[in-house]
């Protein structure tokens, strides 16, 4: 017979190293992904007057108490219209969808539009940016889908510009390269036709992020509106103070 406090040991080795996922599934309604599918097809039709694809749909998060893990995440796009991808969302018990559709559809003119900006402006890396909108959804009509532009202020929130690097450099010579690139990209915009007061709906932030043996981590290295970028000393007291 095994010595008790081996036991245990043993017991608790094998609850750490079990997969955690599998066990926690257990204890949530079960994903049915054909309903499921059915379900937001049927929502995002009735709302839109279109219809939808719903693609890799995925529990919204696993954790125990965690009210998200009665969730379901998948993502969606308009038959016809393959490119404008977002998010759809539905609770297992309560039977409540929500979706994301027209950030989706504003975050991609805002994509076309300034991807080459800003890629031209930071030299970012490809895979290293993302081009999103917040939307003020109280104010959002289903069936009202201007140019993104024309809302700012109101319908949409801010248009960021998420950029993400291997390492954040902590040098005078590092954040002064940083204000020069944010004067560029703010050039750029303002030769768009963007005016001065449009420019603190337009954000960038800069995340260092690392992948690697060790594990993923995210950290900030700065964020800025654009409304807030002027010459290089006053740009790098903002991202740097």
């Amino acid at each position: 017979m095994f010595p008790k406090k081996w036991a245990l040991t043993l017991l608790i080795s094998l609850l750490f190293f079990l997969p955690a996922c599998s066990i926690i599934e257990d204890f949530y309604p079960k994903i049915d992904k054909e309903e499921v599918t059915k379900e937001l097809k049927g929502y995002l039709k009735s709302k839109y007057q279109k219809e939808f694809s719903i693609t890799k749909i995925r529990r919204s998060c696993t954790g125990f108490g965690a009210s998200c893990a009665h969730q379901v995440d998948a993502d969606a796009y308009a038959k016809g219209e393959p490119e404008i991808k977002f998010s759809v969302n539905y609770d297992l018990e309560t039977r409540k969808s929500e979706d994301a559709y027209h950030a989706g559809y504003w975050g991609k003119q805002a994509q076309d539009e300034w991807n080459n900006a800003v890629k031209h402006s930071f030299r970012v890396k490809p895979g290293m940016l993302e081009i999103r909108v917040s939307v003020n959804e109280e104010l959002v009509k289903p069936d009202s889908f201007p140019y993104y532009r024309e809302v700012l202020g109101s319908m949409i929130d801010m248009v960021y510009f998420d950029i993400d690097v291997n390492k954040c450099e902590d040098t005078r010579e590092s954040w002064k390269r940083e204000a020069q690139k944010l004067i560029k990209l703010k050039e750029h915009l303002s030769a768009d036709g963007v005016t001065d007061g449009e420019m603190k709906y337009f954000g960038v932030t800069v995340d260092e992020v690392k992948d690697d043996d060790k594990g993923y981590s995210r950290s900030s290295c700065y964020s800025i509106t654009l409304d807030q970028v002027s010459d290089v000393e006053r740009t790098m007291e903002k991202i740097h103070p």
